[in-house]
């Protein structure tokens, strides 16, 4: 590709932009005019380009124009441009080949973790922005999707050999892939989820590490390493990988509950509260990932109280809790306990009362720390009548009779002391 005549080169990216769909997502109308200049003069069709300076934007853009080649800046309000790579795949989703997808940012971190979600950036450019760079990197990005090096394609052989159950041709390609990179990141990704199949989990994890020594923080590797670690019930392993997940790549609701879940486990609750900052900032939030935030809130509260780090700590925690349950009966109770258990409804009540000044709830509705006070006094004497109490949540979910959990992993560190407290069926 590097020998073709630029002539040449220009006259096949110009005509593999004149059908192209463009949409440009960026907050700065600088760059969003410069874009669009560079695309226009490749070859773009105005009347197919789409610029937008939202992400929320930019998300219907997509489920309207389906736009082939996406443009978006890393960083779109409080959200990330790589976020919009999965919007436009499930717009197009048996097009990937005849789609680009580019991030532009103007911090060089940031670059490094558009190059590590390779095979899905197809490329990414620094900030400041020159006609010359944009246009050198679009047409390799689209040239390389027209004519790809030998190792993707070899990748992609591989990778069609594997879905078809062809486990011996997939590795065969996969490792003859390998010398034709500088950075061969990708095929051991592969690599490694074929002995994953073959239920060989020790290579497997070499083979995804080896192709962490190239890029540490290389998205498929991680991953693939992660559910590994995983299935050996590795945690804490597992969970430095999975919180390197959540540091570099756009949060999911089903990422986030996994690294709650984790940091739960192997005792990590100073880090609760930034993960409550994370999903604060989703807006897909299932009822799943709900109930594992305000276990996850309800049982570091708890954590800080146990071991006297302060009770305001424990007390704002609980509060978000609270805010975030919505009335959920269940995770109300099990905060209101936590404070009679500590002699604290007298101060849960006053932070109430400060978070909602005058607000008066219908009994039958009342949310949030204003309903905490509410039911003490009933649910104290439930418990001096000794009636058994429900888990937080249900008999098979993790966080069932989490007292329990928190004791057998943070005793032996002599980090915790909690009394067992019985739970009944669900």
């Amino acid at each position: 590709m590097a020998n073709l005549d630029p002539k040449k080169e220009a006259e096949s990216f110009a005509k593999y932009l004149a059908t192209r769909k463009i949409l440009i997502a960026d907050p700065s109308s600088t760059a969003r005019s410069g874009l669009f200049n560079v695309f226009r003069e490749l070859g773009a069709k105005p009347n197919l380009t789409v610029l937008v300076n939202s992400f929320s934007q930019a998300e219907t853009a997509i489920a309207s124009d389906k736009p082939h080649i996406v443009v978006a800046e890393y960083e779109l309000g409080k959200r990330c441009g790589l976020e919009l790579l999965q919007k436009q795949r499930e717009s197009r989703p048996d097009e990937s080949k005849e789609c680009l997808f580019v991030i532009v940012t103007g911090n060089t971190s940031q670059t490094a973790v558009a190059r590590s979600a390779e095979e899905d950036i197809d490329a990414y450019i620094l900030k400041p922005l020159t006609p010359e760079l944009v246009r050198r990197t679009i047409m390799k990005a689209a040239l390389e999707k027209i004519r790809p090096r030998a190792y993707v394609v070899h990748i992609d052989e591989g990778k069609r050999l594997m879905a078809d159950g062809d486990l011996d041709g997939a590795e065969a390609k996969f490792t003859e892939a390998i010398p034709l990179d500088p950075s061969p990141s990708l095929a051991m990704a592969y690599l490694g989820q074929v002995k994953v199949i073959r239920q060989a989990l020790d290579v497997a994890r070499d083979k995804f590490q080896q192709g962490l020594d190239y890029n540490r923080i290389h998205y498929k590797c991680l991953v693939g390493l992660y559910d590994v670690l995983m299935k050996e019930q590795e945690h804490v392993a597992a969970y430095d990988v999975v919180r390197k997940l959540s540091q570099y790549f756009p949060a999911n609701p089903k990422r986030l509950a996994e690294v709650l879940r984790l940091a739960i486990v192997i005792g990590k609750y100073e880090d609760i509260e930034k993960y409550y900052s994370v999903f604060t900032n989703l807006d897909d939030r299932d009822e799943t990932l709900i109930k594992y935030v305000c276990a996850a809130l309800v049982v570091c509260g708890k954590y800080y109280l146990s071991t006297k780090l302060g009770h305001t700590r424990a007390l704002e925690l609980f509060r978000k809790a609270a805010v975030t349950a919505s009335g959920r009966l269940n995770i109300l109770k099990e905060i209101i306990l936590a404070l009679l258990e500590y002699r604290l409804v007298r101060e849960g009540r006053a932070q109430g009362a400060h978070d909602r000044p005058g607000a008066r709830a219908h009994p039958a509705r009342r949310e949030g720390p204003s309903a905490l006070h509410g039911d003490a006094a009933g649910f104290a004497g439930e418990r001096a009548q000794g009636r058994r109490r429900p888990a937080l949540f249900g008999r098979g979910d993790f966080f069932s009779g989490q007292e329990a959990e928190l004791r057998r992993h943070s005793e032996g560190e002599g980090r915790l002391r909690l009394e067992r407290r019985a739970t009944g069926p669900t």
